[in-house]
């Protein structure tokens, strides 16, 4: 790879980063989080065609929150029970495995993976899976997904641009799962007060 080549792939990266760590980002909830850093990926260059979020939660009723994105589409938001740990969908799937191992995965879809029905990925046509985990400090570790449906997959420059975005995308989830956590608390004292 070329130096010119190295620094485009990081000027990519720290657009998204700089957008990442601004307020206008912060301001966004976590439907609009996606739905622009998918919108920018692919202005940048990236053939993303669907961008999943996967984020762990501190709640005793929702394991986790999946959010998703594609060009053209709003972001879907959809909870998820604790039930889908021994989901027979999700026990094998990548996205488990880059969730408990904390190391990254690129997956190639051949058509017969099970995982490939989860909900978000399902009758999608997605050919290649970049799977990074978003590992916390202070609670549950989460995971990011990039899809493309071109044959030709990611590159590696392209894929280690998602790596480079990840701390930074990780900071971010983390004070969001953390503020959510408070006001799930406040909200349960406010209702335990009432009644």
């Amino acid at each position: 790879m070329s130096a010119q080549e190295m620094a485009g792939g990081a000027g990519v990266a720290l657009n998204l980063i700089e957008w990442l760590v601004s307020e206008g980002c912060d301001a966004l909830d976590d439907a609009g989080l996606v739905a622009e850093l998918g919108s920018r990926a692919n202005a940048l260059g990236l053939p993303v065609d669907r961008l999943t979020l996967h984020l762990r939660t501190l709640h005793p009723e929702i394991f986790a929150r999946t959010i998703a994105w594609a060009p053209g589409e709003p972001a879907e938001v959809r909870d998820r029970s604790h039930g889908v740990l021994n989901a027979k969908i999700f026990v094998g799937s990548p996205l488990r495995q880059v969730m408990e191992s904390g190391a990254h995965k690129v997956v190639r879809a051949d058509g017969t993976q099970p995982w490939l029905d989860i909900d978000v990925f399902k009758d999608r046509r997605l050919v290649e899976f970049v799977m990074l985990p978003l590992i916390s400090a202070s609670g549950p570790d989460s995971a990011i997904c990039f899809a493309t449906r071109s044959g030709q997959g990611f590159t590696a420059d392209q894929i280690a641009m998602m790596d480079r975005i990840a701390p930074a995308l990780r900071s971010i989830c983390e004070l969001r799962s953390l503020r959510q956590a408070e006001i799930d608390v406040v909200a349960a004292i406010s209702g335990n007060a009432k009644e």
